[in-house]
């Protein structure tokens, strides 16, 4: 499961239009607004995909100047199965990326002052 919380931004009188439209729709919640145009709305989804839509949908509807996603949280996490590294963030991305390797520079530095 996805959890999202959006702010967002409407114009002064549109407010509780928007704001009643937000909460007829059955995955959303309005968690406060103010008379100024703000809005702050708490979804879900099953998969991320299905929160993009729901994104979507809410940056679609009349009177939306902007939609910003303030927070996420997925539930679902990792097995040791699915993750090569286990625990070990370090050997995980290098097992995907390789050994870092010393960069090279191929510009002289300029001097610059005394020092």
């Amino acid at each position: 499961m996805n959890l999202s919380g959006l702010s967002i931004m409407t114009t002064p009188g549109r407010v509780t239009a928007l704001r009643r439209e937000i909460e007829a729709l059955p995955w959303a919640e309005v968690a406060q607004w103010s008379e100024d145009g703000r809005i702050a709305v708490v979804f879900e989804g099953e998969t991320t995909g299905e929160e993009i839509q729901r994104f979507k949908h809410l940056r679609a509807l009349p009177g939306v100047v902007s939609v910003d996603m303030v927070v996420h949280y997925c539930a679902e996490e990792a097995t040791p199965q699915e993750d090569p590294g286990g625990s070990d963030p370090v050997r995980y991305l290098n097992s995907e990326l390789g050994e870092a390797e010393q960069p090279s520079y191929y510009q002289r530095l300029k001097r610059l002052g005394n020092y």
